[in-house]
């Protein structure tokens, strides 16, 4: 199937992935590390301390703090690839207050929902007026995009 993305949608998220590959590009000359080197060092972090002891935290915090660069590189590439995986979604703009759609909305990777950009549903009807009822065989949902509160129609 051919995806149907709006251009505009496709051409903000290139952009967006070309800024964020520039300065990860820049992160990368400026610590002096390879990729690979700042993605280890990330998954050697230790999670956040649940039992939040001085001791458990300041062994945190000074890895943390020692490796802030190589964790903030090693996202920044998660954040890239999970946009990238967005460029294979077919996604749609919704411009009116209303959408009724046929599953969940959701956002994908580098948008926020106040970007009104989502993964296309099976049903997505846009609307300014709120529907009351369906008359259809279907699980239909009307989302308020202003509040993003769903409700069953």
């Amino acid at each position: 199937m051919k995806n149907e993305t709006p251009e505009f949608i496709t051409t903000f998220l290139e952009s967006r992935i070309a800024a964020k590959q520039e300065k990860l590009k820049h992160l990368l000359e400026e610590s002096g590390l390879f990729l690979y080197e700042a993605i280890e060092l990330s998954l050697e972090c230790p999670d956040m301390p649940v039992e939040m002891t001085r001791e458990n935290v300041k062994a945190w915090s000074e890895y943390y703090n020692a490796n802030a660069q190589a964790i903030a590189i090693a996202s920044l590439d998660e954040e890239i690839a999970m946009n990238m995986t967005s460029l294979d979604l077919t996604l749609m703009h919704c411009p009116k207050k209303y959408v009724v759609v046929s599953g969940n909305l959701q956002s994908p990777s580098g948008f926020n929902a106040s970007d009104r950009v989502f993964v296309q549903t099976d049903v997505a009807i846009h609307t300014d007026t709120k529907p009351k009822s369906s008359s259809c065989n279907i699980d239909l949902y009307v989302v308020d995009l202003e509040t993003l509160d769903a409700a069953y129609l």
